[in-house]
């Protein structure tokens, strides 16, 4: 198909780049392999929603020509990043319909998988610009609803795969899952719990499935590279040296409990210790203005030791790691393997989590971590970060050891290695 006349099919689909150089990149090197991104933020991902994140490393890592679909975002223009030439973004508005407002939950869940449907119409379009993009796989990300259109665009032209975070197939009926999974090819899971938890609840895969864990750059995640940037963090702050800090890194959002965390930091009354909490404060991102002001309003109450510091770059992220003694997880909501864990160990931090989705194959109470058995209740928190903070010898035996067991774990390479390994059964290498 001639350039323009390929250029012209993208947009009649709703897609279009976000940089015209995309369109002789693409041209250049057809796709082996295309992501379809979720469709609630976008790559590269403005509040660094770890999903989108990885999409991101993968692409621009694995040793295939890849290509990412993504929904344009919410406000403003795409960022540049790595992978910005190879990334196509749908532009059609997307709201619910009147039919989507007034359906039952439950109906919508058993018809299609999914709450919201006007989000089916993306997967589909999405599945047919992989088609014309040639594409080998499609990489359904962490949205199985997506896969039956996805795979009814495709046809049998491409292997489809679902690489699932979240333990979203908890939610699902096992009718729906099972007939989502028939349109799929194989199943890449971020960690075997989750796998283990959606054979429990319906029946045995009948596809092949995967564990890759993820990783990241140890190179970037290097304690000793971020040590002037932490020290002139904590200066602007106003954290004197030697005070003790909490760090929370993740959407501002109720299934996080950001908001019990920061409640119960000013429960647990920890003399001179700080809580840096790094995340978007942006209502449309969270999505949920109430749980915000309950986030506003601990912070008011901290006495000043509470910093909601915003979006942080991805690339500067270590640095605040490297300000922080402590690093806190304390999800209420699903979870896959949060990226979270990964950067904290490769920066030599223990961890005080919940335990979530395949969180605690990481980590282990007696070494690097402390267990949130009700994270939904601040007090029950305020404790775990009595003990935690209770030993400044015991912190720093924890980091030492983290850094030379757990750190070398951590390793992107040791991810993309196991991703391409993967990708390669169904491309036939």
């Amino acid at each position: 198909m001639p350039e323009n006349q390929f250029q012209s099919a993208i947009r009649r689909l709703g897609f279009a780049p976000g940089t015209e150089a995309a369109w002789d990149s693409l041209a250049r090197t057809p796709p082996q392999l295309v992501f379809i991104a979720p469709a609630h933020d976008t790559v590269p991902s403005p509040a660094g929603n770890a999903i989108y994140v990885l999409v991101e490393q993968l692409c621009a890592r694995l040793p295939y020509s890849c290509a990412i679909l993504a929904r344009w975002p919410i406000t403003g223009q795409p960022a540049a990043c790595e992978s910005s030439r190879r990334i196509l973004y749908y532009r059609r508005a997307m709201q619910p319909t009147f039919l989507e407002r007034h359906l039952p939950f439950r109906l919508k869940m058993f018809v299609w998988g999914h709450e919201l449907l006007h989000q089916i119409k993306y997967a589909k379009a999405a599945g047919e610009v992989a088609r014309h993009l040639g594409a080998k796989v499609v990489v359904v990300e962490d949205t199985p609803a997506f896969c039956p259109p996805v795979r009814s665009s495709v046809g049998q032209r491409a292997k489809v795969l679902l690489h699932q975070h979240i333990d979203k197939p908890r939610v699902l009926y096992t009718p729906t899952w099972r007939r989502m999974v028939r349109t799929v090819d194989g199943i890449v899971f971020v960690a075997e719990q989750t796998r283990r938890i959606t054979e429990q609840l319906h029946g045995e895969l009948r596809v092949p499935s995967f564990v890759v864990y993820s990783g990241v750059d140890l190179d970037h995640y290097q304690s000793s590279k971020w040590v002037a940037e932490a020290s002139q963090i904590r200066t602007k702050l106003g954290i004197k040296p030697g005070s003790k800090v909490l760090l929370f890194v993740g959407r501002l959002v109720p299934g996080k409990g950001v908001a019990e965390a920061a409640e119960a930091f000013n429960l647990a009354h920890l003399p001179g210790s700080h809580m840096i909490i790094v995340g978007s404060f942006d209502v449309i991102i969270c999505r949920n203005e109430r749980y915000l002001n309950r986030l506003k309003l601990a912070e008011s109450d901290s006495s000043g030791r509470i910093h909601i510091v915003g979006v942080i770059p991805q690339d500067k992220l270590p640095a605040y790691y490297e300000a922080s003694d402590v690093v806190i997880l304390p999800s209420v909501g699903g979870e896959g393997l949060p990226k979270i864990i990964f950067e904290a160990l490769a920066m030599g931090r223990p961890v005080i989590a919940s335990d979530r989705g395949g969180i605690w194959e990481l980590l282990d109470a007696k070494r690097n971590a402390w267990l949130l058995r009700d994270p939904g209740n601040p007090a029950a928190i305020a404790d775990t970060l009595k003990v935690a903070f209770s030993s400044p010898e015991r912190l720093k035996r924890m980091k030492e050891d983290i850094l030379a067991v757990d750190r070398p774990r951590m390793s992107e390479e040791k991810m993309i290695a196991a991703f391409a390994k993967t990708i390669a059964t169904f491309l036939g290498e």
